[in-house]
């Protein structure tokens, strides 16, 4: 029986230096690997802080007033300010989808422009005309929204969404 122990203590040797050898190599893997973030969840905040949401003072003005019944001369100065920040880009970026770069994206009337969606889920853009264009997730589409009141500002929103997320300032 001494060779016959023997062997069952190699063997026994043997499957706890591979058993721990698989724990070692599984643990050290698990903390050498750099972790992501976590991400905040993609649904809107319950009220709305333009610091969480990294905006300038004037965006959060124009985002806070857009839609808004004021006076005439309120509309005119709302408008210098949108006019202020509007800036033209290459494409328009709503893979945040809670706030969009940039926040007032200038267009002309008629033109088609790019949506850019880098996240990994489709975003649903909706003009408050009732138009929606789906951007896929990691692509980009051309659109050619029908700003039916010609030139001026149009809000629009991102899948639930419930305020607006950006603007459009409309040139001819």
């Amino acid at each position: 029986m001494g060779i016959k122990n023997k062997v069952i203590g190699i063997i026994l040797v043997i499957v706890v230096l591979v058993l721990g050898y698989s724990i070692y190599t599984q643990r050290t893997s698990f903390f050498s690997q750099e972790k992501e973030p976590l991400l905040p969840t993609q649904t809107p905040p319950t009220s709305f802080d333009p610091v969480a949401l990294g905006l300038t003072a004037e965006e959060a003005e124009v985002l806070q007033r857009s839609g808004q019944d004021t006076s005439s001369e309120e509309k005119r100065l709302y408008f210098e300010l949108v006019q202020s920040i509007a800036q033209s880009a290459p494409y328009l970026d709503v893979s945040k989808c809670v706030i969009v770069q940039p926040v007032v994206f200038r267009v002309r009337q008629g033109e088609s422009f790019s949506v850019r969606n880098d996240d990994t889920i489709e975003h649903t853009i909706s003009l408050l005309a009732g138009e929606q264009f789906t951007v896929p997730a990691e692509g980009t589409i051309d659109v050619s929204p029908d700003f039916q009141e010609g030139p001026g500002v149009y809000g629009y929103r991102c899948d639930t969404v419930s305020s607006d997320v950006g603007l459009f300032l409309v040139s001819e």
